[in-house]
């Protein structure tokens, strides 16, 4: 649902009714009144290390982040000044009428960590972060100055790195259609022997040697072979060399990525 910007805006910003933004965007918004102590609140509660500096009527003005804070803190002492007496820094925003090509330019250009979205007279309407960006991108969204990018969810492109009786993975991205994920095997070791009913899955070997399992037929890989795992056929892989990890790139192609849908049918770490 999208709100006004503020509800002591000028009556001017009221009566124009075209400038909009969704109620996501309150948490990360601050303004010239607002002092240091609330400006960390806010970075401390949103998730972002960014706030939205507008004026009482809702225009744009710039940002800060916690080191801009913290620096004023060292150099004054003081947790009490004004937002207006910070020196928030410019970052380039973007129109309504702007196309989604305006917005790769800005974020290829200038690298930001946000870009805002301003009506044509500068009152800010929205933003979009450059996790969400990616998100657009990779995720085939269709661009709209009005959508709430802050529902998104930015942890499919933060993953950990998850560890394994025979090495660790770490997902590098997951979506509806889609996860990609890096792979690496100690020396020695192996995957074990499985198959999957949701997905299909493609790899690509970037590092070592091993033995690859597909059905009743085992082969040879090394740097640069390509692997394709229809659904359901029984596969492994094993890392051949002593003193090397085997390091392959995996994307899984289907509807869902779930590590249910692992089947083991064999493991030499004794999991089922």
């Amino acid at each position: 649902m999208l709100l006004p910007l503020r509800n002591n805006l000028s009556l001017r910003y009221l009566q124009k009714q075209e400038v909009w933004r969704n109620s996501s965007l309150e948490k990360y918004i601050v303004n010239s009144d607002d002092n240091i102590v609330s400006c960390l609140k806010k970075i401390n509660s949103n998730k972002h290390d960014f706030l939205i500096v507008i004026s009482d009527a809702g225009i744009y003005r710039g940002a800060i982040d916690e080191k801009i804070l913290r620096n004023v803190i060292i150099e004054t002492g003081r947790v009490d000044i004004p937002v207006r007496e910070i020196p928030f820094k410019e970052v380039g925003a973007i129109h309504r009428d702007d196309s989604f090509e305006t917005v790769i330019d800005i974020f290829q250009s200038e690298n930001p960590e946000f870009v805002p979205v301003l009506s044509d007279d500068g009152f800010l309407i929205n933003a979009v972060t450059k996790l969400q960006y990616h998100l657009i991108l990779l995720e085939e969204l269709e661009w709209d100055y009005t959508f709430d990018s802050f529902s998104l969810d930015e942890s499919k492109l933060l993953h950990d790195v998850s560890t394994r009786p025979w090495g660790f993975y770490k997902s590098l991205f997951i979506s509806d259609f889609a996860q990609t994920k890096i792979i690496s095997l100690r020396p020695g070791q192996e995957i074990s022997l499985q198959k999957h009913f949701r997905r299909e899955e493609h790899w690509t070997i970037v590092r070592g040697k091993g033995i690859m399992t597909i059905d009743d037929q085992s082969f040879f890989v090394e740097k640069g072979r390509q692997i394709f795992i229809p659904k359901e056929a029984v596969h492994r892989i094993r890392n051949s060399q002593t003193e090397e990890n085997l390091i392959l790139v995996e994307v899984q192609l289907g509807d869902y990525f779930g590590e249910d849908d692992i089947v083991r049918l064999r493991d030499k770490y004794g999991r089922s």
